[in-house]
């Protein structure tokens, strides 16, 4: 064997080397991020994502990135389960309503505020699925194709249309309900004189009230079955 051969051979190997090491890099620091992802996938409160970063190098970036659109996403979503038009009525108990039989004004104008940021946050989930907003969060990174397509991977999915669709007919839903929920407020209050509260109950005097209130909660409640 001459030397210019074992040269080429040695070099040979010597990339070898280097290929099968950085492949295992690439293979265990992928494997880190898909763990943490995994873990966020367990969980519904943005407060709960640990922003600690565990991998090295460009991966670093990319798992900092998919953190940040997750905390942002639950973040949204939580805004939107704490204020959508079902979660306000939960609070209309006969007790709750009694209790604050001279306050349904200030509920009406506080609850049309929970509306309005409710919707404001469907709007954002829905914008938050579309692709060019979820690469927005790796592209200032400026990591290049692999790291990019790694990412796009492991955060769009075939569903995210339907995602956003679902979203979409939630904030028509959400609207439609906050009226029948803001006339009932109503109701009751120009009303109040003509109700009272009884084991639990909530009694209602004049057949047209007593109508229109349970036909109110029917379409508010009938609406929810339907999201």
């Amino acid at each position: 064997m001459n030397k210019k051969l074992k040269i080429v051979i040695g070099i040979l190997f010597i990339i070898l080397i280097f290929v099968f090491v950085l492949y295992l890099y690439l293979h265990n620091e992928r494997e880190i991020v898909i763990k943490e992802i995994n873990k966020i996938n367990e969980l519904n409160n943005y407060e709960d994502i640990d922003m600690d970063i565990k991998s090295d190098g460009n991966f670093y970036f990319v798992e900092k990135a998919i953190k940040e659109y997750y905390y942002d996403f639950f973040y949204e979503k939580s805004i939107y389960e704490d204020n959508n038009t079902e979660a306000l009525t939960n609070y209309l108990t006969p007790d709750y309503l009694n209790k604050n039989k001279n306050n349904l004004s200030k509920i009406k104008s506080d609850f049309n505020k929970k509306y309005f940021d409710c919707q404001d946050s469907l709007t954002v989930l829905i914008n938050m699925l579309n692709e060019d907003t979820i690469m927005s969060y790796i592209s200032k990174y400026n990591l290049g194709y692999y790291y990019e397509e790694f990412y796009k991977e492991c955060l769009i999915s075939d569903k995210d249309d339907e995602y956003q669709n679902n979203y979409q007919n939630t904030k028509t839903m959400n609207e439609t309900k906050n009226k029948y929920l803001i006339e009932l407020l109503e109701l009751l209050n120009k009303n109040k004189d003509k109700w009272y509260v009884k084991n639990d109950n909530i009694y209602i005097d004049g057949k047209a009230i007593l109508n229109r209130y349970n036909d109110l909660r029917n379409k508010i409640y009938d609406l929810d079955d339907l999201v």
